[in-house]
């Protein structure tokens, strides 16, 4: 598998989970990628779709309504775990 089949597929599954409410929790992306894909290729995909003009994620505001889920599989970017995920792409 290459970084193009994982970042097309980290795209899908956040469109599919974001469906309702526009946002897509990490955790939820990493369960839809885990089959296919180890931790380290969800990790780096989920840093380049940060870097894509599309692609947004964000920490979750509510930090005190987190899982200790949330809070393991956040990924840091800069200062901040982030937790939520968006497509704003076609």
């Amino acid at each position: 598998m290459t970084a193009n089949d994982i970042d097309g597929d980290l795209v899908k599954a956040v469109r599919a989970l974001s469906e309702h409410t526009g946002w897509a929790r990490i955790v939820q992306v990493r369960a839809w990628l885990c089959a296919d894909y180890g931790d380290e290729d969800i990790d780096a995909a989920i840093l380049r779709f940060a870097r894509d003009p599309f692609g947004r994620v964000s920490p979750d505001e509510d930090q005190k309504n987190l899982s200790q889920l949330d809070r393991q599989l956040a990924v840091r970017i800069g200062d901040h775990d982030c937790h939520l995920m968006s497509w704003w792409g076609a």
